[in-house]
């Protein structure tokens, strides 16, 4: 195996395709290599050098690598960084609608719908981008699990609301699937036009609706005596502001100092700050609405 083949799988998840090795070496040495375990088949004309590390981004490119296609669908969605598996099967596009076999454990689409199809390349993978890709998985996902993919293409400032709809006008028509998935999502959404710094703010708001709480407003800002605060979420008439926290959320001593006396300014201010962790949002709901419930009785007592 010379260097030349090894820094070319190094760009491609530890992945060759037949093709590229015949620009190295004779057919008959790709036979070899297989035949000595230097090289692994994982679809035809594709293989993985021995060793490398078997990962879901490389089941992704491999699959796209046999195809000539793009990653799209749940597997565009992996790339991005969504919560989904992307690999069960490996969801690839492809423009030649002509294509003969389906390689194993792939799903492949030939969409007559072709805007927008054009590969970005996203951790070494050709794959959709982020709204070909929004459009795409709710023909293949739930609505569930849609919304947790716009919420992370939102949340990272990928899409906008706005961007979004454009994109359901813009692809709209007859026999194109997925988008009555994308238009329950976007019309459950349950903040305001504002960007949410995280999915947990998501949650939060879909709590309180829920819930039959009174209407929060979203990045409220209060200003007192130590300066202007931003609170995600705040009840102004009853003067009670809602944080929601993730592990993530204090990446330093500084950081957590900083909250501390933000929260004694406020409280000089006359409000009162609920502080919520991703956990008690997202499986102890019931509890969180009733906390916030008490605190706003409390503050027209």
């Amino acid at each position: 195996m010379t260097p030349e083949l090894h820094c070319l799988a190094g760009g491609q998840h530890g992945l060759v395709t037949l093709n590229q090795f015949r620009t190295l070496a004779s057919r008959s040495a790709w036979q070899r290599a297989h035949e000595r375990g230097l090289l692994v088949p994982v679809h035809r004309g594709v293989s993985r050098l021995a060793g490398s590390p078997a990962t879901a981004v490389q089941t992704i490119a491999a699959a796209v690598l046999a195809t000539g296609g793009v990653a799209s669908h749940l597997s565009a969605a992996h790339l991005w960084g969504a919560e989904v598996p992307g690999i069960e099967p490996v969801d690839v596009t492809v423009v030649d609608r002509n294509r003969g076999v389906t390689p194993r454990g792939v799903r492949l689409h030939r969409p007559t719908d072709l805007q927008d199809v054009v590969g970005v390349v996203r951790s070494g993978i050709a794959a959709t981008n982020p709204l070909r890709t929004a459009l795409d998985a709710g023909a293949v996902a739930s609505p569930l699990v849609l919304a947790g993919i716009i919420e992370t293409f939102l949340v990272r400032r990928y899409l906008s609301l706005a961007t979004l709809e454009f994109g359901l006008r813009r692809h709209a028509k007859q026999g194109r699937s997925g988008l009555g998935a994308l238009r329950l999502v976007l019309r459950e959404w349950a903040i305001s036009e504002k960007p949410p710094d995280s999915v947990l703010e998501v949650a939060m708001a879909r709590l309180l609706r829920d819930h039959s709480l009174p209407p929060a407003t979203f990045h409220h800002v209060v200003t007192t005596p130590g300066g202007h605060f931003e609170l995600d979420f705040a009840f102004a008439a009853f003067r009670v502001g809602i944080e929601v926290d993730g592990w993530a959320h204090y990446g330093s001593r500084a950081a957590f100092e900083a909250d501390r006396a933000r929260d004694a300014y406020l409280a000089g201010a006359g409000w009162r700050v609920l502080r919520f962790t991703w956990y008690q949002v997202n499986f102890r709901g019931e509890w969180v609405a009733a906390r916030i419930a008490d605190a706003l009785t409390a503050a027209v007592a």
